[in-house]
């Protein structure tokens, strides 16, 4: 009996464990706005990890959103498109919007694509509640500028940029939850048009992004 228990419980170390890949795999993000000629890196990523494999990359709409052999996004003019990236015959997919202009600004969570220069539409939130180049709000509100943007460092936590750059970012995206989540936060330059773009894997710096910032 003792030799039956014995070789059972060999057999079920040694039998692999299916695991749903659903569960072990994801996007780096499952929405993204942007500007024309803005770029951003997708990539697929097993347990919050980005993977080493080939992945391939598709766009249904070049026009508005094209995407390169390893992942990286180039927006190209108005209009909505799915960027979806296929790994072991499993389909991960990336909702593009991308806005009619260079000027226009889309804050998280707001599609209505207002601009700066639309005194009846709103420009992006900081958490003072002061406007991107308001000088009539409160002068103490901080904005990210391009030495900031270059002092955020590969692995360093959220908390930390906030320290560095001084005021703290509107989330654009979340993927996953608990220990394993990944979020991508958008900080506006002073003018409401630049902004930087930073994604955090484990409450780490994963990448990040700019545009026009000075």
């Amino acid at each position: 009996m003792k030799k039956l228990m014995t070789l059972l419980i060999a057999l079920a170390l040694i039998l692999p464990i299916k695991v749903n890949a659903a569960t072990v795999y994801t996007i780096s993000s499952e929405n993204y706005a942007l500007f024309p000629k803005e770029t951003v890196q997708l990539n697929i990523l097993k347990y919050n990890e980005p993977i080493k494999a080939k992945v391939k990359w598709i766009s249904s709409n070049k026009k508005v959103a094209a995407v390169t052999v390893s992942g990286k996004v180039t927006a190209k003019s108005k209009g909505k498109a799915t960027i979806t990236g296929i790994y072991n015959k499993i389909k991960y997919e990336c909702n593009i919007k991308v806005t009619g202009s260079t000027h226009a600004i889309l804050k998280a969570g707001d599609n209505s694509g207002s601009k700066p220069d639309d005194n009846s539409g709103s420009k992006p939130d900081d958490n003072s509640g002061s406007k991107p180049g308001d000088n009539s709000g409160n002068s103490s509100v901080t904005y990210i500028s391009l030495s900031k943007y270059n002092s955020l460092s590969d692995g360093i936590s959220y908390a930390d940029a906030v320290k560095i750059i001084g005021a703290e970012g509107s989330v654009l995206s979340t993927v996953g939850s608990g220990d394993k989540t990944t979020i991508s936060y958008v900080w506006y330059g002073k003018d409401g048009i630049s902004k930087a773009i930073v994604i955090f894997t484990n409450d780490k710096l994963y990448s990040k992004s700019q545009t026009k910032l000075e």
